[in-house]
């Protein structure tokens, strides 16, 4: 029973140390992305290694990703934003204001190759989360305010 309750974890050279969260089962670090700190999250599957290198093939690639997932959350949801989400008084956003509002919080992958970005909203959306969608081949797909 003792042995349940060590944290199990999973080192790589690039990120360190995993930790797996049994609750979703999936490891999960902290990494900087564009120079800021966020949660990186593999679900736990038969090929890891895989996993591991997509991860560390985006990481290498991050500005090129940072832009690619801000484009299309600018085109995907400004117009929603300017169309639905002002207040009364509220100027329409700018693209530019619109990703500085954006703080992005973790990054998913599945062994599929798809990914999720999460983002913090800066009160766009009065406080639902951005999520970003795709696959590492085809790129972002799908975008959404949940929350």
């Amino acid at each position: 029973m003792e042995e349940l309750r060590k944290p199990a974890t999973l080192r790589d050279d690039f990120f360190g140390e995993f930790v797996l969260h049994r609750l979703g089962y999936q490891f999960e670090v902290r990494k900087e992305w564009c120079g800021k700190p966020v949660r990186l999250s593999l679900d736990v599957c038969q090929s890891m290694e895989d996993l591991l290198a997509a991860a560390r093939e985006m990481w290498s690639r991050q500005e090129e990703w940072h832009k690619r997932i801000t484009d299309y959350a600018v085109a995907m949801l400004l117009p929603l934003k300017n169309e639905a989400w002002l207040d009364d008084d509220e100027k329409e956003v700018t693209p530019a204001e619109f990703v500085s509002c954006m703080e992005l919080t973790s990054i998913h992958l599945d062994p599929d190759g798809g990914f999720t970005f999460w983002h913090r909203d800066g009160d766009l959306f009065w406080g639902h989360s951005i999520q970003i969608s795709g696959t590492l081949a085809e790129g972002p797909k799908y975008a959404d305010i949940p929350g």
